[in-house]
């Protein structure tokens, strides 16, 4: 058998699966802003998946892209500007539901927001944070904010980029859960398709994956039983089909990560696999 973990970390220790609210509730308000997590909490949200940035001042926020140009009624990259220049931008201009018919954030006065502001407000909730911005670095400014919230207990960190991670673990952060950057994922694939799953000791406490990825089939329920054998939680993300949500949680997905956390409720709730 493989060697399991010896503890679960605060962050993943929750006795059914998670759900992880996409950028907040970004399938009903603007992604990765204060109404849609406040909106992700109402909906009955575990955790915020979101991805963080800095500005040109020093400053964490939360945004998708490394620019405003998607989203907003402004241009340019947020590692150029400065926060306030950032919150003199409208985060709710281009939102719409209806194929841009209507956008009923537009000039609401939805800015982006902080990691500080985020981790104040919300002091009872999971975020789990993609580092996307790989230069200038960011991590000490990271590390820094989760430290003043003492928030160690409550925050998941991963990042696509290998490096930003051995950065953010030198900063003393190995308490931290943190999941699979797509190395870690190709060699775990990699192991259980060559039946050698036994001799992989994953360096990480979760699988945060799709259900597939370039063509491959990543999330079965054997791939779902070998992470556990290993002690890993899987997380599957973004799944807003209630069918799928509840095919992966027969499964024996630990989290489900969706635009729409209240279908996610919703489907748990349909398996008694819900409670507050």
């Amino acid at each position: 058998m493989p060697e399991r973990k010896s503890k679960i970390k605060p962050y993943l220790d929750l006795h059914r699966p998670m759900v992880l609210a996409h950028q907040g509730a970004s399938g009903h308000a603007p992604s990765n802003t204060r109404e849609a997590f406040q909106l992700a909490v109402e909906m009955g949200a575990d955790a915020f998946e979101t991805d963080v940035h800095m500005t040109k001042d020093g400053h964490v926020v939360l945004s998708h892209d490394d620019t405003v140009d998607r989203l907003t009624n402004g241009t340019g990259a947020i590692s150029a500007k400065t926060l306030a220049e950032l919150k003199a931008i409208d985060f709710g201009y281009k939102f719409s539901t209806d194929g841009g018919r209507t956008f009923p954030f537009r000039g609401k006065g939805v800015t982006i927001p902080t990691l500080d502001e985020v981790l104040t407000e919300f002091p009872h909730i999971r975020v789990n944070m993609d580092i996307k911005q790989k230069t200038p670095p960011m991590e000490t400014a990271l590390v820094e904010t989760i430290k003043r919230h003492r928030a160690q207990d409550r925050v998941l960190v991963t990042s696509f980029h290998t490096v930003t991670m051995q950065r953010f673990k030198r900063l003393g952060m190995n308490g931290v859960a943190t999941s699979a950057n797509t190395r870690n994922m190709v060699e775990f694939v990699a192991y259980w398709r060559c039946g050698l799953h036994k001799f992989y000791k994953p360096p990480v406490d979760a699988f945060q994956v799709p259900v597939s990825q370039y063509g491959i089939k990543v999330v079965t329920p054997r791939s779902v039983q070998i992470a556990h054998d290993h002690g890993v939680k899987v997380h599957v993300w973004t799944i807003n089909d209630e069918a799928e949500i509840a095919k992966l949680l027969s499964w024996g997905v630990d989290g489900i990560c969706s635009d729409y956390p209240d279908r996610v409720v919703n489907v748990m709730r349909e398996m008694g696999l819900w409670d507050s």
